[in-house]
């Protein structure tokens, strides 16, 4: 009897004991964290990872500070409407082949038009941020294919990923400057695919038949006339841009 007693008392504390402080059911524990983190990327809660990781990459010591930003900077890709695996699937496609008349990287615009926006950019820009800080903060120039030979993993994969975002950011970009949420991504698509393979633009999208789009034109004059400001101190209205005709508020 006082044998069973003894037994069930030690069942109760080792239960105690994983169950409390630094058990395997701690909620406080790196390990925790990061399983917590890896299931929130996984769902797409990407919000939560960002909330959890920007003031501590390490997420408590389950990462390193580059293996954090890594986790942290996929989180804002993910914000952005994108992800890794994806974004390398379109474009290995748009670059598969070079006999389709652009075919490929029309389809890829369109992928990148669909999910477009201002705050993509933004929180594409957040990712890159913190891949340059990974393989700054090492010394590395990604385009130094002998510095990357001996670099650490997680360089390169900032280096890669690095690249991956760029194109996204590009994309995203000229998708916006051409007609943004007003321009449906199919036209979009087309649009590009005629001004890279130099094909005749027609009056809808090239009113004044330069051969640049007039999204793209008044984009530029935009742009111009924002300098003009800065360097002026005025603000003259209406300016004119070559090609373009004039701005007007």
């Amino acid at each position: 009897m006082k044998k069973k007693a003894i037994t069930g008392s030690l069942v109760i504390l080792s239960a105690i004991f994983i169950g409390g402080c630094g058990g395997l059911n701690d909620d406080d524990t790196p390990e925790a964290c990061q399983f917590e983190v890896s299931q929130a990327l996984d769902k797409g809660n990407y919000e939560h990872v960002i909330q959890k990781l920007s003031s501590d990459p390490t997420c408590g010591g389950a990462y390193s500070e580059e293996d954090g930003k890594i986790q942290l900077a996929a989180a804002y890709i993910g914000e952005a409407g994108f992800d890794i695996p994806t974004l390398i699937n379109d474009i290995i496609l748009s670059s598969a082949s070079n006999d389709d008349n652009g075919d490929s990287y029309s389809l890829f615009v369109q992928a990148i038009a669909k999910k477009a926006s201002g705050d993509a950019l933004i929180s594409l820009e957040k990712a890159k941020n913190l891949y340059e800080d990974i393989y700054k903060n090492e010394g590395i120039d990604c385009t130094n294919k002998n510095a990357l030979t001996n670099a650490p993993d997680v360089v390169k994969d900032a280096c890669f990923y690095s690249g991956l975002v760029d194109t996204a950011k590009a994309t995203t970009s000229v998708s916006l400057l051409i007609g943004g949420d007003e321009i449906e991504p199919e036209e979009i698509a087309e649009a590009v695919n005629k001004w890279v393979n130099k094909e005749g633009l027609d009056c809808k999208e090239d009113a004044n038949q330069n051969n640049i789009l007039d999204s793209a034109d008044a984009s530029a004059c935009a742009l111009k006339y924002s300098v003009f400001l800065s360097n002026n101190n005025a603000d003259s209205l209406p300016y004119s841009c070559d090609n373009t005709g004039s701005i007007k508020v």
